[in-house]
């Protein structure tokens, strides 16, 4: 982003933060699996650090695990990490909500 802005200081970034993956993918008795938990969760956070005037997320991870509490994960992913048609559009719905609120 700073080189970017170095060239254009109007730029502007959307930062996409991952959805959650199939929490029924990784076995409980997986040693790894905190481990990977964490990693996915933090990746959300870590974009969240960045958010100023000209930066945003959208944070689909704690979207994503709103989904999850009502829907199965399975329903909403072909397979356990990446998006179906559902979820792609619960992405654009994000995606376009931010540009109506942000650019009015």
């Amino acid at each position: 982003m700073d080189k970017i802005r170095a060239e254009n200081p109007k730029a502007e970034f959307i930062l996409l933060s991952n959805i959650k993956f199939d929490p029924d993918y990784v076995l409980d008795s997986d040693k790894n699996k905190a481990f990977y938990l964490g990693n996915m969760e933090g990746y959300s956070k870590v974009l969240q650090q960045p958010e100023s005037n000209g930066v945003i997320n959208l944070d689909m991870t704690t979207l994503s695990d709103a989904i999850y509490h009502l829907k199965k994960a399975k329903d909403c992913i072909v397979n356990p990490l990446h998006p179906n048609d559902y979820m792609a559009r619960w992405f654009a719905q994000g995606l376009a909500q931010l540009l109506i609120q942000n650019y009015k």
